[in-house]
């Protein structure tokens, strides 16, 4: 019997030494809510750019020579010479609106052709704009901006073809009118 006992109390020994080596174990371990955390932020940006560009690009070549009318007649409407087809192409990211407005007048000593007897007109039906606008000759004088596009979709090389034309007052004085300048406005 005291054989038995003996066993007995070295079991319990044991026993009693594995409980208490995990209870020091556990009460030494960290819980979740004891855990330690450290945190690093990194700062982020960044600018979003539009593209929006007049020139060649994708299929659309721009060709927006200096226009000669040649000898012009007071009060008589001349169209620019028959290789006078321009071309402007507008590229942009995002949907645009583009406009052509008189902004430096022809001049001839002191004399000026005023911008309502300078006209624009479309070729070919490119403009995104009113629909049939500016198809007769002088129905979109350029003393206030003409619409080219309006809301036009966002695309790579938008051509818009036009020409112009010319009409004097009938008592514009004689010379040679240099100097006309048409602004073109690409906006979104």
């Amino acid at each position: 019997m005291q054989a038995g006992m003996g066993r007995l109390t070295l079991r319990l020994a044991l026993v009693g030494t594995l409980v208490a080596g995990a209870l020091a174990l556990w009460l030494s371990a960290s819980g979740p809510g004891y855990a330690a955390t450290e945190t690093q932020t990194q700062s982020m940006g960044a600018t979003v750019l539009t593209t929006l560009a007049w020139g060649s690009a994708g299929t659309c070549v721009q060709s927006m020579p200096a226009v000669d009318f040649g000898n012009v007649t007071p009060g008589v409407h001349k169209s620019a010479p028959a290789s006078g087809q321009y071309t402007g192409c507008v590229t942009s990211s995002m949907p645009f609106s583009a406009t052509a407005a008189g902004s430096a007048a022809m001049t001839s000593g002191a004399n000026t052709i005023p911008w309502s007897g300078v006209f624009i007109y479309q070729q070919m039906s490119t403009w995104v704009a009113t629909a049939g606008a500016c198809v007769n000759i002088e129905s979109c004088p350029l003393s206030t901006p003409v619409s080219l596009a309006t809301n036009a979709p966002a695309q790579t090389g938008k051509a818009l073809s036009f020409t112009y034309g010319v009409k004097p007052p009938p008592t514009q004085p004689a010379g040679t009118y240099t100097g006309g300048v048409v602004t073109f406005t690409a906006s979104n």
